[in-house]
């Protein structure tokens, strides 16, 4: 072969598009990354919700019977986690990243109901996990790789893993465009375990 010249067997590069990066930032005087990718516009955000069952803006979902179960085992609501409850409550999101088995694609998820955390030990795992993120914690649903997806009363969301922490956006626009591009929330840190 002469040298140069590509093998018959080379797999072809295939150009990607490149992801977006989270960037580093400082919060609380800690180094700390946010998504800087794409965001949708309005009319996107909207479409997609919708394409996932989302009733559309102004309407609620009545909250009281999950925030009172969720305070009953410790959780303790704030006004942005009622807030994006009430707008979101029940909401399920297929997104990426999905696989392809057995010819079905099978893809990642989001549910947006708190009630499959409604536990003595998730209350405490969410108190644990403030120490990472310098703000209250409130559930607003889990996903399919084992995550509690948080509000958090400074407006951002957040994901935890036993003792990882993830943010997952500093808004909600943040937080569904990840969902969509199938990025998954950036690390934060571990909260120690005692």
């Amino acid at each position: 072969m002469i040298i140069g010249m590509r093998s018959p067997f080379a797999v072809p590069r295939v150009r990607q598009k490149r992801r977006a990066c989270p960037v580093r930032v400082f919060l609380f005087g800690v180094e700390r990354q946010t998504y800087q990718g794409e965001r949708m516009s309005g009319s996107e955000l909207e479409k997609f919700l919708r394409s996932c069952g989302w009733e559309g803006a102004g309407f609620h979902c009545e909250t009281d019977a999950v925030v009172a179960g969720l305070e009953r085992v410790g959780f303790t609501c704030h006004e942005e986690a009622r807030k994006f409850l009430g707008e979101y409550l029940g909401l399920r999101i297929d997104h990426l990243p999905a696989l392809v088995i057995a010819g079905e694609r099978i893809s990642s998820w989001t549910n947006f109901d708190p009630s499959v955390v409604c536990t003595t030990r998730d209350a405490g795992v969410a108190r644990r996990c403030t120490e990472v993120t310098d703000t209250p914690l409130f559930p607003i649903g889990a996903d399919s790789f084992h995550l509690t997806v948080y509000s958090g009363s400074d407006g951002m969301f957040y994901a935890g893993f036993d003792s990882s922490v993830y943010q997952y956006g500093e808004d909600c626009n943040a937080m569904f465009s990840m969902m969509k591009a199938g990025i998954r929330p950036i690390a934060l840190g571990e909260w120690t375990i005692q």
